[in-house]
């Protein structure tokens, strides 16, 4: 008792500790209540987590994906482990297999060991095969989950001012009887669907178009001569464009596309013609956006039934792997809407 009430009047008389108030009701406790300091300068507060972005659902898919990396980086580190220890046993294994069979020639009495030998060595090589096909399966498996990790979280950190919009899983109206089939179903319509917007991409420009842009494009390589110097009343000289490519001097190149503009477009636009592929084959920018938007489109809807196929097997027992390159929004189960800011 009297060691707490010495404590208490040593207390007395002592400045108070910034951002602290003593309790009133108990003051031999000392500074235990907090309040924020009137003088305290303005503390920063963190940006949000783009994670918070996204619906409860997605958020937890991206968690789970996030631990099955750490898992499969985990079990691809353990796999390399056990590895580099099988590869030094089947080398010692080798070595004692090619000693005792040395021995087996000098001596006969040798060959039991050298035959157990050799058996030991071929055991440590089947070892080292098997553990070399997991390693495979393992570090495919981390590059997979991996790949589509850092895909999504790319996707996440590129929504700028877009709002993520939580949508139903597809219905599935009946259910396959064999479900990794159907999954590959969907992958071979998706591949069909990439040589369509590959062949989409490549295709070439109307001759109409073609001819357009050449027209533009020589405007812009043409240069008129600057003749205000010569009407200004000074007794100037006419100012040709410079050149950049041959030192010091006006660009002939430029004057004479200018002054040949319609013969040059006019004989330019006969080799159009001459090279134009079929009409049939072109497609023009309207129509090309137009037709690989429709292509994304398909592609986003086949790959939402692949993720809802893959998590269908999942509630069945059945573990078959996201695809890397798969769509963020169909992994997520998302639709995007607005603008980026």
């Amino acid at each position: 008792m009297m060691g707490a009430g010495l404590d208490a009047a040593a207390q007395i008389g002592k400045p108070e500790k910034e951002g602290f108030v003593p309790a009133p009701d108990r003051p031999w406790a000392g500074h235990v209540d907090w309040k924020f300091p009137e003088n305290a300068q303005h503390i920063p507060v963190p940006p949000p987590d783009p994670i918070d972005l996204l619906p409860i659902a997605s958020q937890a898919k991206l968690r789970r994906l996030e631990w099955d990396a750490k898992e499969a980086s985990g079990a691809s580190a353990a796999v390399n482990s056990e590895i580099r220890f099988l590869r030094d046993h089947a080398r010692e294994q080798r070595d004692k297999a090619a000693e005792a069979a040395y021995q087996a020639k000098e001596d006969r009495a040798y060959r039991p060991r050298a035959e157990a030998a050799e058996r030991a060595a071929a055991s440590a090589e089947a070892q080292l095969k098997a553990a070399q096909a997991r390693e495979a399966a393992a570090n495919d498996r981390a590059n997979t989950v991996g790949g589509l990790l850092s895909s999504v979280r790319d996707f996440i950190a590129n929504l700028g001012g877009m709002t993520v919009i939580e949508i139903e899983a597809p219905t599935i109206r009946k259910i396959p009887a064999d479900i990794p089939a159907e999954i590959e179903a969907k992958r071979r319509r998706l591949r069909e669907l990439q040589a369509d917007r590959r062949r989409v991409e490549v295709a070439p420009w109307p001759a109409a178009d073609s001819k357009a842009a050449l027209h533009q494009q020589l405007l812009s390589l043409a240069a008129a001569p600057d003749v205000g110097p010569l009407v200004d009343g000074r007794g100037g000289k006419i100012a040709f464009a410079p050149s950049f490519h041959h030192g010091v001097g006006p660009d002939a190149f430029k004057f004479v596309l200018w002054l040949l503009h319609d013969l040059a477009v006019e004989k330019i636009g006969e080799l159009i013609d001459q090279f134009a592929q079929p009409p049939e084959d072109a497609l023009g920018e309207t129509d090309r956006r137009q037709m690989l938007e429709q292509i994304a489109g398909d592609m986003l809807e086949v790959e939402r039934s692949e993720c809802g196929l893959i998590e269908l097997a999942a509630e069945r027992g059945l573990q078959i792997a996201h695809r890397a390159d798969v769509n963020p929004q169909a992994y997520l189960g998302v639709r995007l809407e607005g603008m980026k800011s």
